[in-house]
């Protein structure tokens, strides 16, 4: 008897995980709102202090804080987020670490 051959696995490469884009409820998909993980962001082409341009996630949240859920939600929150983009008034980067910090 032969011995029987056992196929080689071969992992797959390793992918970053691709944002899927929000749709409204026509399903055309809407400017700027990604969703990765439950969670809707927008994606913005933002200018940097040297002036190049760079794609920039911002999450998405409610008056009061909290994420939003929805399609309805997210138009809101993108609204008052393109609002204060035009107002140059956006967040800055991530939380900085208490022992890089200048003072």
């Amino acid at each position: 008897m032969k011995a029987r051959e056992i196929p080689s696995q071969v992992n797959p490469p390793l992918r970053r995980p691709r944002d899927k884009r929000v749709c409204d409820s026509r399903g055309r998909p809407v400017k700027y709102l990604y969703e990765r993980g439950g969670r809707i962001s927008a994606v913005m082409k933002i200018a940097g202090p040297d002036g190049a341009k760079k794609a920039r996630r911002f999450s998405l949240y409610n008056l009061d804080r909290s994420p939003v859920k929805n399609c309805t939600e997210a138009s809101e929150a993108l609204a008052r987020l393109l609002v204060d983009r035009m107002a140059d008034s956006l967040p800055t980067g991530g939380a900085q670490a208490a022992l890089f910090r200048i003072r």
